[in-house]
């Protein structure tokens, strides 16, 4: 699988979509990775992983964590704007400008909730509310990936792939605002798709296995926790978290 790191040759897979739960799965695979087939993984003794990944988006929690208090309205709007981020910046790889305003644009997420400047952070604060903004959000990004039948374009990109706390290693999009998603025509001399100051020294470029005695408490409240979606998430995949806590948002 593909793990914590900076990838090259990433495209789209087929198997993106919709869990039973409404969580949104990302499928990334490698480019002309190596297929093995589960006979050859044993006549040829290799390993059977594929380099692939699949990067789950939950919708934003609006309690706080481990509270019955409700947060605040600009952190649930920070984790939409983030949401939205993550998908923008993989469809700008094969969208012109254009086409990104009019098949995904900023409020395309809120088409048929009713919304305007004076309800607007009242309704952030509902779950009805989050739930179909999010899953307005999720619908818009797959219908633009199936009419540019994206999955089967033969370009590629450049990830990366950050950690998603000290506690856990599973990949996940990065929370910053530093390029983290180009085009594979950008040279790699050239690349700016790079591990930033802050990622490296809190190890968010580290796929190594925390120890026990390593993880603090309060490292148990990471982001991930606050988007678990049960059975939706397994070891062989990431849940991308939007929270807010610990980096700035992608807006």
């Amino acid at each position: 699988m593909l793990q914590v790191g900076i990838h090259s040759n990433i495209k789209i897979g087929e198997n993106t979509g919709l869990t039973e739960k409404g969580a949104l799965k990302v499928h990334l695979v490698q480019a002309g990775a190596e297929v093995i087939s589960t006979f050859a993984a044993f006549s040829e003794e290799k390993d059977i992983e594929k380099n692939e990944a699949g990067i789950f988006i939950f919708h934003p929690n609006i309690l706080e964590y481990g509270k019955k208090t409700t947060r605040g309205p600009e952190a649930i709007a920070t984790d939409l704007q983030r949401m939205r981020g993550w998908l923008k910046g993989i469809l700008k790889i094969y969208l012109t400008t254009e086409q990104l305003t009019s098949e995904f644009g900023a409020m395309s997420m809120f088409t048929g909730l009713g919304v305007n400047e004076e309800n607007f952070n009242a309704k952030l604060q509902t779950e009805e509310f989050v739930l179909a903004a999010s899953a307005n959000l999720f619908s818009n990004f797959l219908e633009v990936v199936k009419n540019h039948d994206i999955a089967a374009k033969t370009s590629s990109f450049r990830i990366k792939l950050t950690r998603q706390s000290k506690k856990s290693n599973f990949p996940t999009f990065p929370k910053g605002k530093d390029a983290w998603i180009e085009s594979m025509d950008v040279a790699e001399d050239a690349t700016k798709v790079v591990f930033t100051k802050y990622e490296i020294e809190n190890g968010l470029n580290s796929s190594a296995r925390a120890k026990a005695e390593e993880t603090p408490k309060e490292e148990e409240k990471s982001a991930d926790a606050l988007f678990d979606d049960g059975d939706d998430t397994t070891p062989a995949t990431a849940a991308a978290s939007p929270t807010s806590e610990d980096a700035p948002s992608l807006g």
